[in-house]
């Protein structure tokens, strides 16, 4: 094999695997002005968007806090959004704080019992509607990205996992570049599906910080060193 091709292998190796062991941090979706969440446009301090009642009931105007811990996410609580009305539910803003200036990888996590759905996004307004691996592809959303959330490497940071790990889900929804300290926006709504098997049942974000360019050089240049000192050993053996 000549050392190019080695290089590239080496490569795709280094990049691939720095990728898949990326620790992602949750942060649990929580209401009121010690929270994170809000409807997008309002203040934490309002929480006229929300319906502090654990029912399976439609609310065509408010989002439910779900405190059940086998169809709830991370700290066995969520947000339910059931309709009979599609649109009527307020966006929700989750922001994300405190980060280091930099590249993040944003993650949206919901559970999906059967033909939920979850529309997320990173602008206001623009958001993907996605389904979890379970809805069959009749819930109005994309799986493209879905994977189940016990297959990430995650940092809780405290909170319970999730009741029923099969049913909960994480979605890759973009990068994102925090500058000067700036807070992260994630959009979170229910934008497809009316009824009882149609609900939104949405959990955290979560973020992982991209290495910088400079990193991946380092170790290419480290493995390229490598690469080259190996061959010349090989080549001095077989003089």
């Amino acid at each position: 094999m000549n050392t190019k091709l080695s290089l590239l292998l080496f490569a795709s190796t280094v990049i691939a695997g720095l990728s898949a062991s990326a620790q992602i941090t949750v942060v649990d979706a929580v209401e009121g002005a010690s929270g994170n969440t809000f409807a997008t446009g309002g203040s934490l301090a309002n929480t006229s968007w929300i319906e502090f009642n654990d029912s399976s009931g439609e609310n065509n105007t408010q989002w439910r806090l779900r405190n059940s811990s086998t169809n709830n996410g991370f700290g066995s609580t969520a947000f339910q959004a059931q309709v009979g009305t599609l649109g009527s539910t307020p966006e929700l803003t989750t922001q994300i704080t405190g980060l280091a200036d930099g590249v993040y990888d944003i993650y949206v996590f919901f559970t999906d019992f059967g033909d939920w759905n979850i529309s997320a996004g990173l602008t206001s307004g623009s958001l993907t509607t996605y389904e979890g691996l379970n809805a069959g592809g009749d819930s109005g959303g994309t799986t493209a990205g879905v994977v189940q959330s016990d297959t990430l490497n995650l940092d809780l940071g405290g909170l319970s996992a999730p009741g029923s790990p099969s049913n909960h889900f994480a979605v890759n929804i973009g990068q994102t570049t925090v500058t000067g300290g700036s807070a992260i926006n994630v959009f979170i709504n229910h934008d497809a599906g009316v009824g009882n098997f149609n609900r939104t049942f949405y959990d955290a974000v979560g973020y992982a910080a991209v290495p910088e360019a400079s990193h991946y050089a380092l170790l290419l240049t480290g493995g390229a060193a490598a690469a080259l000192l190996v061959r010349r050993k090989w080549r001095a053996k077989s003089v």
